[in-house]
């Protein structure tokens, strides 16, 4: 029996196969726009990669540079080709070249400080730099910042101003206690405190005035085994340290100092001897006066370790 097909029964037919070709163009957008997804996230972490790739380029160029720009002035600096403090004669220039020739590429300033100091002598120059480079080797691996820091925070260090050209150092003795500061400390400040005071080239071609504060200290401030290695410092760096210490007061002394003197005494060079003066506080400010009093924060400078050249 043969089948009728009926004019509604294709209608829907065709309303069906319309669905199906719907349901599959919806399908097809569907997966188009994951597709479209899909290579947008693509083309974003290309673009990130890129980007990422830029920046580390970007980073290590930078980095060349500043190993590059670090080179050109550790270069500079070991030829010497550092910005003068000191205005030199031709003949202290020539000096200078020379003294370079004799003991190899320094820091100018270091070159002509002992050129200055040596007043030209580079049999002498040479003698104490060398002196001088094995003493701050041995402070230096002895003492550290921190412990200098610790000694000058206690206040017994102030750098006053300057008189005719020369530096005033306060230093006070009874703040000086031997068995919490270590020789090594104390040598290390001292040379620190050169090293800033001589960036002035008044003081450099004038020296140093070291007044020491003897006023309430004790034997508990005195230790003869440090006594010695100060003397020791005046007779390795002589004659050069005697362009730098002009003067030294012993100021208010107590009795005990008299004694004192005379256990330091048979290890001081005569010259070392001659530049030590007792004095009462009212005579050095009728030399003084206002000059005395601080005008320079040491604690601060070696804190920030701005405004050294270092030896």
């Amino acid at each position: 029996m043969e089948q009728v097909v009926s004019e509604n029964d294709i209608v829907n037919n065709n309303k069906e196969e319309e669905e199906v070709n719907n349901n599959n163009k919806e399908e097809e957008g569907v997966n188009n726009n994951e597709e479209e997804v899909n290579n947008n996230k693509e083309e974003e972490e290309d673009v990130d990669n890129n980007n990422k790739e830029e920046e580390e380029e970007a980073n290590n160029n930078e980095e060349e540079e500043d190993v590059n720009n670090n080179e050109e002035e550790e270069e500079a600096e070991l030829r010497g080709v550092t910005e003068l403090l000191y205005n030199l004669s031709e003949d202290e220039k020539k000096l200078v070249d020379e003294f370079r020739e004799i003991v190899g590429d320094r820091n100018i300033n270091t070159l002509a400080r002992f050129v200055i100091l040596s007043k030209g002598n580079l049999e002498d120059a040479e003698k104490c730099l060398r002196a001088f480079d094995e003493m701050w080797k041995e402070v230096d691996g002895k003492a550290t910042k921190e412990e200098v820091l610790g000694e000058l925070e206690s206040g017994k260090w102030e750098i006053a101003d300057n008189f005719e050209g020369q530096a005033l150092v306060n230093f006070y003795y009874k703040d000086h206690l031997p068995e919490n500061q270590s020789i090594e400390c104390v040598l290390k400040t001292i040379f620190l405190l050169m090293d800033l005071l001589l960036m002035k080239e008044s003081t450099l071609r004038n020296g140093i005035i070291w007044i020491c504060f003897m006023e309430e200290s004790g034997w508990a401030n005195f230790h003869l085994e440090s006594e010695k290695k100060f003397a020791e410092l005046f007779s390795t760096l002589d004659p050069i340290v005697y362009e730098m210490y002009s003067k030294f007061y012993l100021v208010n002394s107590p009795w005990y100092v008299w004694i004192a003197m005379k256990l330091v005494s048979p290890f001081l060079p005569q010259e070392t001897k001659d530049n030590i003066t007792m004095v009462k506080i009212s005579e050095l400010k009728e030399i003084y006066g206002d000059l005395l009093n601080p005008t320079l924060n040491f604690y601060k400078e070696v804190e920030s370790g701005e405004n050294f050249t270092y030896w």
